[in-house]
């Protein structure tokens, strides 16, 4: 699984699951957004680093993030993740590269998404 190649959210499940406030669906693109922004970069220099450790929490956190949104691919890997790492098992590494992967085309496709409904295209910045 790489970022080119993993599916992000399945926007036809969160509808439905927020079928009675539509609006929600706009306030959670955000949230997940700003939450993310540095998440890729920053899984990525954890998993440079070795830290298995501090990895962890942050893939639980998207596993959980990610599955409010319907990114169930993220949310998988995610989860996959946050085991490994629990596991002290040697893919936790290129597993949380492949995550950072998948994380930075869940933000691309969030910020699509905001941008087509009357949104800022672009993360904002700090």
């Amino acid at each position: 699984m790489t970022g080119e190649a993993c599916p992000t959210v399945d926007w036809s499940a969160l509808a439905q699951r927020y079928r009675s406030r539509p609006s929600a669906i706009d306030r959670l693109v955000g949230i997940a957004i700003e939450t993310n922004r540095d998440t890729a970069v920053t899984l990525r220099a954890l998993a440079q680093a070795g830290d298995a450790d501090a990895i962890r929490p942050i893939a639980h956190g998207l596993a959980g993030g990610a599955h409010a949104i319907a990114a169930y691919p993220v949310a998988d890997l995610a989860t996959r993740v946050d085991a490994a790492c629990r596991l002290a098992a040697p893919e936790a590494f290129v597993l949380a590269r492949e995550l950072a992967a998948g994380v930075d085309s869940l933000l691309a496709e969030l910020l699509r998404h905001r941008s087509a409904h009357g949104g800022p295209a672009s993360s904002p910045s700090r």
